[in-house]
């Protein structure tokens, strides 16, 4: 398929403590790549599997106007998953689906490649988590969800860990990092399906007035990052809980400049005083004990402005928590 490549096969390494006790072993040693255009794979028909797919794309960052450099992060983020040890039973399995590139075509095709992707996996029973990347992840990975999960009598609607709404007008320089929410509103009116979007962490500074008048004028709840900060985590629930009445499933997203710079520098849009990951965590457990998660992503994060990988570790960790209290609820443990 145009844009796509699967992962080389010593991407995967690291520290080996045993090769025969499971008790020991480190995720490096338990992930299987596969290509996923393959026609000789058959669907996954275990009790639960991730399909792990990068998003090697700065495009939308660059038309943004932003600080590129999040095209590299897969492979980063890859690297730090490796030794991450495997605290789940055995019959969870972790594949390695490969990655969507650049290459070739304009940012509306690549989106198009990576729902094709997204649509892929879910056909081979494998949960989609999406490894940016610009946040341009955000509509391809929706289209593959929507085109699988949204019918007349089902929606998927949107939970963004984020500093920025992202639903900017895209008709002057089209699509880019920042339109991501926009153009699934678009999908969502064009084909007379309901839109839910909630944006947490959001900060007035980063923002346009317009966007805001955008949000309210379309009845789009929002969590402000300040709110947390000085609320505190639970006084959000309210705010979630409303949401999730309204919608069927949930497609997650994981922006890394919703974080403070003090947890997250490597990023293409630093921010002083964004959310704390601790915080954040506490909230996606919260949302994934609803059963209701089809699609997860971090975006945003780049190893070029990092120090020391901290921001690919803590995209890892947040990655590891996800996939933790999904196991937990998939194996009732």
């Amino acid at each position: 398929m145009k844009n796509y490549k699967p992962e080389s096969k010593d991407t995967w390494t690291g520290r080996i403590d045993s090769y025969d006790d499971f008790s020991a072993f480190r995720w490096h040693q338990w992930v299987e790549e596969i290509d996923l255009f393959d026609e000789n794979i058959k669907p996954f028909e275990g009790k639960f599997a991730i399909g792990i797919l990068g998003f090697e794309s700065d495009i939308g960052i660059q038309i943004n106007k932003g600080r590129a450099g999040a095209s590299t992060a897969p492979a980063g983020i890859r690297k730090s998953l490796s030794s991450l040890p495997c605290n789940f039973p055995q019959e969870f399995k972790i594949y390695d689906c490969g990655n969507i590139t650049t290459e070739s075509g304009s940012l509306r095709e690549v989106q198009t490649s990576l729902s094709i992707a997204v649509s892929r996996m879910i056909d081979l029973n494998l949960y989609p988590i999406l490894l940016g990347g610009g946040h341009e992840i955000s509509y391809g990975h929706y289209l593959g969800l929507y085109r699988k999960y949204a019918t007349k009598d089902q929606n998927v609607g949107v939970i963004n860990f984020d500093a920025h709404f992202d639903f900017r007008p895209y008709d002057i320089d089209g699509p880019s990092s920042g339109t991501g929410f926009r153009q699934i509103y678009d999908l969502n009116i064009d084909n007379g399906t309901e839109y839910h979007y909630l944006p947490i962490g959001i900060q007035r500074h980063s923002n346009t007035v317009s966007l805001f008048n955008f949000a309210d004028d379309n009845n789009i709840p929002y969590i402000l990052a300040k709110d947390i900060r000085n609320n505190g985590v639970t006084s959000t629930f309210e705010t979630i809980n409303s949401f999730l009445r309204k919608v069927d499933n949930i497609y997650l997203t994981v922006d890394a400049d919703g974080f403070s710079s003090a947890f997250a520098p490597g990023v293409s849009a630093p921010q002083p005083l964004g959310l704390d990951p601790e915080d954040v965590i506490t909230i996606i457990k919260y949302i994934v004990n609803t059963g209701k998660i089809v699609g997860f992503d971090i975006a945003e994060v780049s190893p070029r402005y990092d120090h020391d990988n901290t921001t690919t570790s803590l995209a890892s960790i947040i990655i590891y928590a996800f996939v933790t209290e999904m196991i937990r609820k998939r194996f009732e443990l």
